[in-house]
């Protein structure tokens, strides 16, 4: 655009032209040299398995607010099934909760 306005002449748009033709290899030998990520993808029930051997440290973990947080963050969606339709008992008691299907955040 310089030269068509006539802000620089024939010999600077080459030595620009050329400077920048310098640089682009230089990146472009850059980029080659910047290893490979390999690229991870898990089955559901891999991550099933990683989540269940979670399980303890999440038992131990006292902060409800976090493990909320956490779960926004990692799922889009959870589908569960509960094994009671009421649940009647002592405080404490729960009843059991089956996720039958998940789907994570991208």
């Amino acid at each position: 655009m310089a030269y068509v306005d006539d802000a620089i002449t024939v010999e600077e748009l080459k030595k620009r032209t050329s400077e920048d033709s310098q640089r682009e290899a230089e990146l472009l030998k850059e980029i080659q040299t910047i290893p490979e990520q390999p690229t991870t993808h898990w089955t559901k029930e891999e991550i099933v398995s990683h989540l269940s051997k979670a399980r303890k440290t999440w038992e131990l973990a006292d902060d409800e607010k976090a493990k909320k947080i956490f779960i926004r963050e990692l799922f889009e969606s959870i589908t569960i099934n509960c094994t009671t339709e009421h649940v009647h008992g002592a405080p404490g008691k729960f009843a059991e909760v089956i996720v039958t299907d998940f789907k994570l955040l991208n």
